[in-house]
């Protein structure tokens, strides 16, 4: 074991400092420099909100049918093809842990391999997005199949519990008790509820609450069912400039155009043999044939669509004259 000797003062001698000119050196003046662009400023104030001008912040996207998809994980139905998929706002990009330097070539493996669970992370500067892809897939058989079982059971008659127990049986007959079935299914029972139909066993409010879970179901297939649905749930949500370009479904789209224009659009539509018919709620009903069936239809029905209104707790935007 050894020591150090610790000494007092200055007992050894001390070091001797010369003049320094220091004191007269004027420093030069602090500069931020924007990580982005290299440019420079006098003040971390004037960076800050250079940045937030020239450089903001962005979420990257992954799109789904030109839709972003906002959650961490889904549920896919239907095959995916190239045409289907976009990146938005990514300067990084990776799938299943390997990074990709163009997102178009992630977006080729990603359609390569449809099948279990894909894990896909995007990044903007500080902003980092993970989505996992769960791919459950539908054929376009079995989605030819539940349409065929849909429009036997629901294109004509009223709507009943009955109805929903022959949907069900076609179903299992044909072996195609699916979640796109079941989205169609959650459809009607929210239009059996709003409709206040005594054999749906749901209270009038829980129509918003089937409509929700069949967009759920439905939100990643692309048939024109599916859209035509997702596009009178999205039109009973008051939300008529997303339904208003549907070309399939131009009653809807007039009803739309009238909520945001105030304008009328006639229209006679021959439900021939390639014609499909969606099952709708009364009130929406009502409003198609107002908007779309000339002036003396709307003269001599105003008054009982005005008095089905007031009796709904829907509010409905709309001033009828």
């Amino acid at each position: 074991m050894g020591f150090l000797v610790i000494y007092k003062g200055d007992a050894v001698g001390s070091v001797q400092i010369p003049d320094s000119d220091f004191e007269n050196v004027t420093p030069p003046p602090r500069v931020y420099i924007c990580p982005h662009c290299d440019l420079t400023f006098e003040s971390l104030q004037l960076l800050q909100d250079h940045k937030i001008l020239a450089h903001p912040l962005k979420r990257p996207y992954l799109l789904i049918h030109g839709a972003a998809v906002g959650s961490d994980a889904i549920s896919l139905k239907q095959q995916l093809y190239r045409k289907d998929l976009a990146v938005e706002n990514a300067e990084w990009v990776s799938l299943d842990e390997v990074e990709y330097d163009d997102p178009s070539e992630m977006l080729d493996a990603l359609v390569a391999n449809q099948s279990g669970r894909r894990v896909v992370k995007l990044s903007y500067q500080s902003y980092q997005v993970e989505v996992s892809l769960i791919f459950d897939l539908i054929s376009d058989e079995e989605l030819d199949a539940v349409e065929r079982c849909f429009q036997e059971v629901f294109s004509g008659q009223e709507l009943s519990s009955t109805k929903l127990r022959q949907f069900d049986t076609k179903l299992h007959e044909v072996k195609c008790a699916n979640a796109y079935a079941g989205g169609l299914g959650c459809y009607v029972s929210g239009v059996m509820a709003k409709d206040r139909v005594r054999t749906s066993g749901l209270k009038f409010e829980e129509f918003n609450i089937k409509f929700g879970e069949a967009l759920d179901a439905l939100s990643h297939i692309d048939t024109e069912l599916s859209k035509s649905i997702k596009s009178a749930i999205l039109f009973s949500r008051n939300q008529f400039n997303r339904s208003m370009e549907i070309s399939f479904l131009p009653q809807l789209s007039a009803v739309s155009r009238f909520m945001i224009t105030g304008s009328f659009n006639e229209i006679d539509i021959d439900s021939g043999s390639e014609s499909t018919l969606l099952p709708i709620d009364s009130i929406t009903e009502s409003l198609v044939m107002f908007c779309t069936k000339g002036e003396s239809y709307r003269r001599s029905s105003v008054k009982s669509l005005e008095n089905m209104i007031k009796t709904s707790s829907i509010s409905w935007m709309i001033n009828i004259r």
